[in-house]
């Protein structure tokens, strides 16, 4: 898909409130209370730059994924997914090395192929992904719901497809 040159700004703002904690705004925006997470000092509870960070990409696949399947004219019954970033020392910086993020969608089954097709462009064109220097994995398991109301899942990796079939 050729998309029109446009330009586009995100604008944020923090606030610092006591020890590590602060408030994370944008205007028209709920702000929320962040902090740095207690593996570095932090206090448990609050929302943190490496969550967030984890979250702005699953959030971007997910949402990318809904706007390929409405371009396709597929309806979409559920998609819930979790997500895990994997941080560690290399080369002596602390950084993001990898992330996985599985989704579960459930589809009707005329719309499952169209699905499986969505969710593969979704990770290759999803804004902030693209902007990454390490490999995001999206180990998606399609679900598709006949008239019937059978469910037939099929457990599919980016990396690997698996055709295992669930009846």
């Amino acid at each position: 898909m050729k998309l029109k040159p446009k330009v586009y700004k995100f604008m944020t703002s923090t606030k610092w409130i006591q020890n590590r904690r602060g408030v994370l705004s944008a205007r028209n925006k709920s702000a929320i209370q962040v902090c740095c997470p207690p593996e570095f000092g932090g206090e448990e509870g609050y929302w943190t730059a490496e969550h967030l960070f984890v979250g702005a990409i699953e959030l971007c696949i997910m949402t990318t994924f809904n706007w390929l399947l409405e371009k396709m004219g597929c309806e979409l019954i559920s998609y819930e997914s979790e997500a895990v970033g994997v941080a560690q020392i290399v080369d002596g910086d602390f950084r993001f090395v990898e992330m996985e993020i599985k989704p579960v969608i459930t589809v009707p089954e005329c719309h499952f192929s169209r699905a499986e097709d969505a969710i593969e462009h979704a990770h290759k064109q999803c804004l902030i992904s693209k902007a990454l220097n390490f490999k995001v994995k999206v180990s998606a398991t399609l679900k598709s719901l006949s008239e019937k109301n059978h469910l037939m899942t099929l457990m599919r990796s980016n990396d690997e497809r698996r055709g295992d079939i669930k009846e």
